[in-house]
């Protein structure tokens, strides 16, 4: 197809002149136009992906620095967190395609709005341990991350992956207890027998 320069009308490509305003050899191939304009929406595309992936790296650099040297829960296996970040790291760094992009920044928020382990890895809630009690909660058994019991199984019936360390798993593998404040620290508890 192609478009009058006069009217701008689409016009058939073997029209010698255009059938609404009558001039002759009006025509304007639009093939042309649609590949110029793709083109440049692709170049100003490439050009933010270099900047959304070091934006990335950057909150990746800053989580795995917290994790370091932040003060977390016992129960929060740190080397398990870093070598996380590290292998999400790794893969933002040979990926290329904006949508995974904005699905790893998703991801490194998250774990870092969760680091603490003060937090409830689904609604993202402070734990509410009140004084002198304790709060049930369910943990990862991959990462060691808490989260409310209800919370938890609401969303592996949704997901059945953790949404910190993308494990596989399902209700029965979480490990149950309740959590407290003791000397300053949060505290787990398992509530399960051990053998």
């Amino acid at each position: 197809m192609a478009r009058c320069k006069y009217c701008n009308k689409i016009i058939p490509d073997e029209a010698e002149f255009c059938p609404y305003c009558g001039k002759k050899k009006p025509i304007r191939k639009i093939v042309g136009e649609i590949e110029d304009i793709t083109k440049k929406v692709r170049e100003k595309i490439e050009k933010r992906i270099p900047t959304i992936r070091k934006q990335a790296l950057e909150i990746l650099d800053r989580l795995s620095s917290k994790a370091k040297q932040a003060s977390l829960p016992d129960f929060v296996d740190r080397t398990k967190v870093i070598s996380i970040l590290n292998d999400l790291k790794a893969k933002l760094d040979t990926e290329t395609d904006q949508s995974k992009i904005q699905e790893y920044s998703e991801w490194a928020n998250l774990i870092e709005q969760t680091i603490s382990g003060e937090n409830c890895i689904i609604c993202y809630q402070p734990f509410d341990i009140h004084k002198d009690g304790h709060l049930d909660v369910s943990l990862c058994p991959s990462c060691h991350y808490a989260a409310h019991v209800n919370h938890f199984e609401a969303w592996l019936d949704k997901k059945a992956v953790c949404p910190i360390c993308k494990a596989s798993i399902s209700k029965n593998q979480l490990v149950r207890g309740y959590i407290q404040h003791k000397e300053g620290e949060i505290v787990f508890t398992s509530s399960e027998k051990q053998f």
